[in-house]
């Protein structure tokens, strides 16, 4: 049975106001003196990770359904340039054409470990198997991953190349504040302190929590920002003219 891509949306809506609603709380106890604020920038850290694993679920849902043609947009299929069938046994046949796409591109099986290039059947349902550029899972972030990958299976990369240039700056910029986060290596430390280099912070406010909480503009923290910004895509995503 078809879906509209507007449930995916929903789902992504509803997951970032509920926790929005967490933020909310949080801040209110600060307020009351219930929560040190070393406890606020830790929730911060956390709820920013999430939502950022929430944005990714849906960039992996969405590319999955609509490869299977079991996701719709405005009611369409998205027309798709690389032949994917799927047997009555619930097998498929991903037939892939391109010499490059053989070259640099494995179809990995769950659970076997076993890796073989080009043209093969995965053994259980679409969703084991993956096409992967020599890992063991896939990348949809840095977004430029899900583009290229994109562009090999849909016409012009829709709907996963209709997001402007200013979206695809934000998603970068919000992949290393999640990373600086997640990681806290040398790189990820300095790409975010590359973001904030030029801004006027506050020492508390120069920890990527403590930026997610800071206030660039009227009463909205960066963490808002960022969350209706993901929606923004999140909505170009679902929503396109096609």
């Amino acid at each position: 049975m078809q879906e509209n891509a507007e449930i995916l949306l929903n789902e992504f809506r509803a997951r970032v106001e509920k926790k929005e609603l967490t933020r909310t709380k949080i801040e209110n106890l600060f307020v009351d003196n219930s929560l040190d604020e070393s406890d606020v920038l830790t929730v911060y850290d956390g709820l920013f990770l999430g939502l950022f694993t929430d944005f990714e679920q849906l960039l992996e849902e969405l590319f999955w359904g609509l490869l299977e043609g079991k996701i719709t947009i405005n009611g369409y299929q998205i027309n798709k340039i690389r032949k994917v069938t799927i047997s009555p046994q619930s097998e498929i046949n991903a037939v892939i054409a391109i010499d490059r796409l053989v070259r640099t591109h494995k179809l990995y099986f769950k659970g076997t470990g076993n890796r073989e290039q080009g043209t093969e059947k995965c053994p259980n349902s679409f969703g084991d198997c993956y096409i992967l550029g020599g890992q063991r899972y896939l990348d949809w972030l840095p977004y430029d991953n899900t583009i290229k990958r994109a562009k090999i299976f849909f016409h012009n990369g829709i709907p996963f190349d209709n997001l402007d240039d200013d979206q695809k700056t934000y998603l970068g910029r919000y992949h290393k504040i999640r990373n600086a986060i997640a990681h806290k290596s040398p790189k990820s430390q300095a790409d975010f302190n590359k973001i904030i280099q030029n801004l006027p912070l506050l020492p508390s406010q120069k920890s990527p929590a403590g930026y997610l909480r800071s206030k660039p503009r009227g009463q909205q923290t960066q963490y808002e920002i960022a969350s209706a910004q993901l929606i923004q895509i999140a909505l170009n995503l679902c929503r396109i003219n096609v």
